[in-house]
C-alpha cells in the first residue's frame, strides 16, 4: 500500500512538476513583494495596502494559488479517469 502511494506521488510530481515550480514562483515572489513593500512603507498595513506593493503582491499570491489549486483538481480528475 504505501509502495503504491508512494508510486503514485512520486509519478504526480514527474509529470506536474511545471505546475508546482510555476506556482511556487508565483508565490515567493508575491512574499517577497508584499515583505519589500511593509518595509518602504514603515511597516503599516494601512500605508501598505495605499501603496502599488499590495496590489502586486495580491495578484501573485492569487495566482500562485490559483496554480497549486489547478494542478490539484487535475490530479483529482485523472485520478478519477483511472
Amino acid at each position: 500500500m504505501k509502495y503504491d502511494t508512494k508510486r503514485k506521488i512520486k509519478g504526480f510530481l514527474k509529470e506536474k512538476w511545471k505546475w508546482l515550480l510555476g506556482s511556487g514562483i508565483f508565490l515567493i515572489t508575491g512574499l517577497t513583494v508584499m515583505l519589500i513593500g511593509f518595509s518602504i512603507n514603515g511597516w503599516s498595513l494601512i500605508k501598505w495596502l495605499r501603496s502599488p506593493f499590495a496590489l502586486t503582491s495580491l495578484i501573485f499570491i492569487i495566482g500562485g494559488a490559483f496554480l497549486l489549486v489547478m494542478a490539484f483538481l487535475i490530479k483529482k480528475q485523472a485520478d478519477l479517469l483511472k
